[in-house]
């Protein structure tokens, strides 16, 4: 699957000021047979795991610190009561979930000499292939978090070990040496032969009857050449990413030509039906109330104020519910549970505009409104834009969406 979402993260994040949080989801190129990933950022492309080591530390440090404000972002949306925010807090907590490390992306001006330099790295980081989902069956990708955290950890530097101080030797002393039995010398060769090649043949034997190859001794390599060889693994495995990646492209560009005459092109599927306009612009041209029959939602925030203590309640709930005359009634429910009800009645004005009149109070044991006037622009098929003013009290006035 290939997001569709972009432009509400990337607006989304831009306004609460993750600016580099939001330049970290490149634009998706979807094409008939692949999907092309591109950025607009200046500068020159480089993969981040084919970086010097100690540029792909510094830019693992930042991936990391930029997933952990994204993380922060994520959950504060998901705490939010508004079902808009909550939304959007599960599409930003899987948007980079299958995302790993060769699909990692510095953009910056700096030249190839000033990279494997130490001066300062400047640059922005942007990643391919977010949003997309794995079909059943495939391996499990490599853990990006895991690789960045490795990547991001100092390497531990390698110390000589201490020289090893000069035993002392003991003083001479004079031995007595008994007389060797010259005659046992060849006996002890034979000996020392025969247990030489016991040692070398009993293990090679043992190999060969198990069908496994003869034992080899293995030595830990120091600390300093095991992490030059983690930093060599993650730049083959991001090689070989990239790679495939590459011949997936090239497998779906090249067909063969076939010697035979193609088979007839099937014919195209019937369109996908549309939905059903629920405010279609003739009957609203037409003035016709009896589209408005059913129930309709406000899907935004809206609050309001108690006229006695002042103090700001939200709105959980707005419903408006019409037969087909224009006769309806309306439910409010707030955030801490009181529920108001009032009748009202639909009408439409001389300019075109729906007229939604309170023909009582909305009363409730708890909260209730005074009497108000709302007058209401359609937007779309399936939306309409309404303005509610207070006719009593403070002659208040706010806005909100509907949709059924």
């Amino acid at each position: 699957m290939v997001p569709d979402y972009r432009d509400q993260l990337v607006t989304h994040l831009e306004a609460v000021g993750l600016h580099a949080q939001a330049r970290l989801f490149s634009q998706p190129n979807i094409l008939a047979d692949r999907v092309q990933w591109y950025t607009d950022l200046p500068g020159t492309i480089h993969v981040a795991a084919a970086l010097p080591p100690h540029r792909r530390a510094e830019i693992a440090a930042s991936l990391l610190a930029l997933m952990q404000a994204l993380d922060a972002e994520t959950a504060r949306l998901r705490a939010n009561r508004a079902t808009s925010d909550q939304a959007l807090g599960a599409l930003l907590e899987v948007a980079l979930q299958d995302v790993v490390l060769a699909d990692v992306h510095f953009v910056t001006a700096m030249s190839k000499a000033a990279l494997e330099g130490t001066e300062p790295l400047t640059g922005e980081i942007t990643a391919a292939a977010w949003g997309l989902t794995r079909t059943e069956g495939q391996p499990p990708l490599p853990d990006l978090l895991g690789d960045l955290q490795r990547l991001a950890t100092p390497r531990p530097v390698a110390t000589p070990p201490p020289p090893v101080p000069a035993m002392p030797s003991p003083p001479a002393t004079p031995i007595s040496r008994p007389r060797w039995p010259w005659w046992w010398l060849p006996l002890a060769l034979l000996l020392l032969l025969l247990a030489a090649g016991l040692v070398w043949f009993i293990p090679r034997l043992a190999g060969a009857i198990a069908g496994l190859p003869p034992p080899t001794a293995c030595a830990e390599p120091p600390p300093a050449e095991a992490a030059d060889l983690q930093d060599e693994e993650l730049r083959l495995r991001a090689r070989i990413a990239e790679l495939e990646q590459r011949l997936a492209g090239h497998a779906l560009q090249c067909r063969v030509e076939e010697a035979q005459r193609p088979p007839p092109t099937p014919p195209a599927p019937p369109p996908a039906p549309q939905p059903r306009a629920e405010l279609p612009k003739d009957r609203w041209e037409q003035r016709d109330l009896s589209m408005l029959e059913g129930c309709w939602r406000n899907i935004t925030s809206m609050r309001t104020i108690d006229m006695k203590t002042r103090v700001v309640n939200e709105v959980r709930d707005w419903k408006l519910c019409f037969d087909r005359s224009g006769h309806g009634q309306q439910t409010v429910s707030w955030g801490d549970g009181d529920v108001c009800q009032g009748s009202l009645r639909a009408s439409f004005a001389e300019g075109g505009k729906l007229t939604l009149t309170d023909a009582e109070h909305c009363t409730g044991p708890g909260k209730g409104l005074v009497l108000g006037q709302t007058e209401c622009r359609r937007d779309s098929d399936f939306e309409a834009t309404c303005l509610r003013r207070d006719l009593e009290g403070g002659r208040g006035k706010q806005t909100g969406r509907f949709r059924r």
